[in-house]
């Protein structure tokens, strides 16, 4: 089953990477850091069909845990080597740089 926010991640990838997404698993993710507060959430992997560069998507929410307009955020795993808690501390990390 489905859940209703991994529709949404699966229809924001398909619009943003113009190509077809499917769940193919979901991982708890808890990751520590020494400058921000620790995080922990479910990140989903979708299989990409007709992507140039990538074969997998990670996609997570960056609200609470089902909170309604929470903002998704997207990481594209184009090398075979990026795993999605790497994905995660990347894209937090890169936030904090931006701040």
């Amino acid at each position: 089953m489905v859940t209703t926010e991994a529709a949404q991640l699966q229809r924001a990838i398909e619009r943003r990477h113009k190509c077809k997404a499917r769940l193919v698993a979901t991982e708890l993710v808890s990751l520590e850091f020494q400058v921000r507060a620790p995080w922990t959430g479910i990140v989903y992997h979708f299989a990409l069909d007709g992507h140039p560069t990538a074969d997998l998507a990670y996609g997570w929410s960056m609200g609470p845990h089902g909170a309604r307009g929470a903002p998704w955020s997207i990481a594209l795993r184009e090398g075979a080597d990026l795993s999605a808690p790497e994905a995660v501390r990347k894209r937090l990390l890169s936030d904090i740089e931006s701040d």
